[in-house]
């Protein structure tokens, strides 16, 4: 890598700190990681702010739905140590998944959707030699969810009058789950070359679900109004493309595609019923420069798109692909390399299931982080 120093490369692939928007993808996995050349330890905080609301339409009483999302923070850690020539180890916590909707006015309040897993990867790298890598390693996620839907919803999914079916809590509790990654990349280091290809497996969770509703008090003759069942879904599958190169003197171009198999995930309960499935799988593309300035400072800019899953959203997820700019900067002082990020994203104009459009609404983030180089 004889014209990109370590500043440049690591500032080009901040990108994965960029929230992600199919269904409720969040955190991607961090390969910058993985690829570094220097021991490091890293902390990002990411704060997340939106500017999200539907209008309801006149069979449904007009009017808005209030803020449909909540404003959300995370915190990402990385540790990469180098164990041999050839053999690295590198452990990352993030929030690949991440879901806080809850609507405030009129048809839909009361209506909320949470759901949030936290993993722990851990990927060692075996160098075959210049030029080639494979990358594998177990993940330990922890998926924890809770939704509320109201009369009004429960009621038309039951194809009652609005207000007639009671509201019904579905809280999943939390489970945890094993997955695994695996990759293989190929580098040309003078010219900062680097395409991989890594699989991702989906993960498999058993909930053990306690629904709170008056149906259930109904049913049992007011004995209880709470029923336990299990429940089981599975976090997607992918397929992540990563590329990178230098153009120029200073300057890289990095491009990365990823696909995840959302079409097989179904979430249901024995009350509720059928809570969310989708119709296509996911794919997201983003395109970037990165340019170095001088040995401390680097900047770099990104276009991300993502394309619509649905025809139709589900109102507990009213968020179906995305276009966005995000751009970075990173000063380095010795040993410690100081980025900041921010995120423009503009969710693609979409109407769920009832009707209700979703228009004009933006996802603004923001992330400090900070790098040390041992």
């Amino acid at each position: 890598m004889n014209k990109f120093n370590k500043l440049l490369v690591c500032l080009a692939l901040l990108a994965p700190f960029a929230a992600s928007a199919a269904v409720y993808e969040f955190t991607p996995y961090d390969l910058s990681l993985v690829y570094s050349n220097k021991d490091k330890v890293s902390l990002a905080y990411s704060s997340y702010r939106y500017n999200f609301n539907g209008d309801y339409s006149a069979s449904l009483g007009g009017g808005q739905t209030g803020e449909s999302f909540a404003d959300t923070n995370v915190y990402t850690l990385g540790l990469h140590k180098q164990l041999t020539d050839k053999l690295d180890i590198s452990a990352q916590v993030y929030d690949p998944y991440n879901l806080n909707v809850s609507h405030q006015e009129g048809f839909y309040d009361g209506t909320k959707a949470l759901i949030e897993t936290q993993s722990l990867a851990l990927t060692f790298k075996y160098q075959l030699n210049e030029s080639y890598s494979l990358i594998a390693g177990p993940t330990i996620n922890k998926t924890s969810g809770n939704m509320t839907i109201n009369s009004n919803i429960a009621s038309v999914s039951a194809n009652q009058t609005p207000g007639s079916v009671p509201s019904i809590e579905a809280d999943f509790g939390s489970d945890t789950a094993l997955g695994y990654l695996a990759g293989a990349a190929l580098e040309i280091p003078d010219i900062a070359l680097r395409a991989s290809l890594v699989y991702q497996s989906k993960v498999d969770h058993s909930f053990d679900v306690t629904e709170t509703s008056d149906i259930i008090l109904s049913n049992t003759g007011g004995a209880t109004d709470t029923a336990k069942s299990g429940s089981d879904f599975s976090l997607p599958q992918a397929i992540i493309f990563d590329f990178q190169t230098g153009i120029a003197e200073g300057t890289l171009l990095t491009f990365s595609a990823q696909w995840r198999e959302w079409s097989d995930q179904v979430i249901s309960t024995s009350v509720a019923g059928e809570l969310a499935s989708y119709d296509k799988d996911a794919m997201t593309y983003k395109l970037g420069i990165a340019r170095q300035f001088n040995d401390e400072v680097a900047a770099y800019i990104q276009y991300v798109h993502e394309e619509r899953l649905e025809d139709d959203v589900n109102p507990l997820a009213p968020n179906d692909g995305y276009r966005g700019i995000f751009l970075a900067s990173s000063f380095l002082v010795n040993d410690i390399n100081l980025i900041a990020a921010y995120e423009y994203a503009m969710a693609k104009d979409v109407v769920d299931e009832m009707g209700t459009e979703f228009e004009d609404n933006v996802i603004q983030g923001v992330t400090l982080m900070a790098e040390y180089y041992f």
